[in-house]
């Protein structure tokens, strides 16, 4: 029979080895597994990089957003010149808006790098690297959704970049051709091209014709790349989130389980100082039951902070596990609240960019794809624009869905742990956690949308609505 000595040194081994195993599987956890994107698009160096190589990058970044510059510049002029045709407009407009898309979001994000990078480290110094052992398949299952989404999107984005290159050597479609800034209509193919742009010289010839086609082809590489960059790394943001509203849920759920026998023998045995040293969910060590304050928390309205606070600081969390656990999980889902409230600081402006952009985007392409019917090369490349817009887009909106539906399942969560059975003070603090969870958490676009699939069904009927007046405009 074990004396009560050895009984106590296996019961302080077998927690050692708990922790140690929860480290390392916190420590073995991947994420932000796709920033190596930033680094393949030229938008960011990597972190070991040399002074030299980080020269090269910033070199790269000034020639290649000079050229989106005057790539844009040349759009606009070919709009201006060709107004009233209708099929090379919506042509142009739609290589315009991806490509000035691409610009704005690039840019946004050097601008505020420092504010993304404080989001990564808070995701992985905050939530993840605190996390238990067994709630980080919720932290894998985020980062596989990520990289399942760009696997599904390369071949479209491949295929868009390759169709635009391919399409101008195969083209038999008459279109608007420019000789030394005038417009003709005689028939002449439009010179090999990508996408319709007004020079002040003649294209015709050679050299001009093959420099601008290289530079074309080199615009639309990296323009589709760092699209797909910059939207992964703020759609893991998002679906970080989303995963941790999950491991809230499967905390609370799994609440006598992580408040096993042990901890509640040996917090009989222990001073209440010890014991709140001791016992953190999210090993996080705290001194006194004053630590756990909502002041700590993060967002939600001034009233219910302080109500928050109140009833906190007024009830002895200390000698109740199930309430300081209790008081542990509001603290976890008020830190989430903050997090995606810095989420929509930083990534608000781009979104809402995105999602005014994509109606006219999904018009243009849908009334070219009806131009080109038999043209089967300019219907595939319009429409492997097309289906890409709607991707991303959808992307965005289903991930921010993803968001809403797993912060409202929070306040079932709350309500289903056994509150009848515990202490007045944990009563008191459930219905404070259950009032706050029952506004759901959203992504913002802007201040007029959320990234949901109503805001995603939304824009496709604004598109049709566009499409079919596009219609009614050529037609007549």
């Amino acid at each position: 029979m074990m004396t009560p000595k050895e009984k106590q040194s296996e019961a302080s081994e077998r927690r050692k080895k708990l922790n140690n195993d929860e480290e390392f599987s916190a420590n073995k956890v991947q994420i932000m597994t796709l920033d190596f994107l930033l680094h393949v698009a030229g938008i960011v160096p990597p972190n070991n990089a040399t002074p030299l190589i980080r020269f090269l990058y910033k070199v790269f970044q000034t020639v290649i957003f000079t050229l989106y510059i005057l790539a844009l510049l040349g759009q606009m002029m070919a709009v201006y010149v060709n107004w009233g045709n209708i099929p090379v407009l919506s042509s142009t407009m739609s290589y315009t808006s991806g490509f000035l898309l691409s610009v704005i979001l690039c840019l946004y994000f050097l601008h505020n790098k420092d504010k993304f990078t404080r989001l990564i480290d808070l995701l992985r110094n905050e939530f993840v690297a605190k996390i238990n052992s067994k709630y980080i398949k919720f932290i894998d299952t985020a980062e596989r959704q990520i990289r399942l989404s760009v696997t599904l999107s390369a071949p479209f984005a491949t295929s868009l970049g390759l169709i635009s290159i391919v399409a101008p050597f195969l083209s038999k479609s008459s279109f608007s051709n420019f000789d030394n800034n005038t417009v003709t209509t005689d028939g002449k193919k439009w010179g090999r091209l990508m996408f319709v742009i007004w020079f002040p010289f003649a294209i015709e010839e050679s050299p001009q014709l093959e420099i601008i086609m290289v530079l074309q082809i080199i615009l639309m590489c990296f323009a589709v790349l760092m699209l797909v960059a910059v939207d992964a790394t703020f759609l893991l943001l998002i679906t970080h989130a989303a995963a941790q509203f999950k491991v809230l849920c499967a905390m609370l759920n799994d609440m006598h389980e992580n408040i096993s026998e042990v901890e509640l023998n040996r917090t009989k045995q222990m001073s209440p100082l010890q014991d709140t040293a001791e016992f953190n969910l999210m090993k996080d060590p705290l001194t006194s039951a004053d630590d756990i304050t909502c002041h700590e928390l993060g967002s939600g309205n001034s009233a219910s902070r302080k109500s928050e606070t109140a009833v906190l600081e007024n009830c002895h969390m200390n000698k109740d596990p199930f309430q300081l656990y209790l008081a542990e999980c509001i603290k976890h889902h008020q830190a989430i609240i903050e997090f995606v409230a810095n989420i929509n600081e930083v990534v608000s402006l781009v979104t809402f960019v995105r999602i005014v952009n994509f109606p006219l985007i999904l018009c243009m392409t849908g009334f070219e794809m009806t131009q080109n019917l038999g043209n089967l090369e300019q219907f595939l490349k319009f429409a492997s624009f097309f289906v890409a817009a709607l991707y991303l887009i959808g992307g965005y909106c289903l991930f921010g869905q993803q968001v809403i539906d797993e912060s409202e399942k929070v306040q079932l969560a709350f309500y289903s742990t056994d509150w009848y059975s515990q202490t007045a003070g944990y009563k008191s603090l459930l219905p404070l956690a259950i009032m706050r969870a029952s506004r759901p958490v959203t992504v913002r676009a802007g201040v007029f949308f959320d990234l949901s699939l109503l805001t995603f069904s939304l824009l496709v009927n604004a598109s049709y609505r566009y499409f079919t007046m596009l219609i009614q405009l050529h037609d007549s």
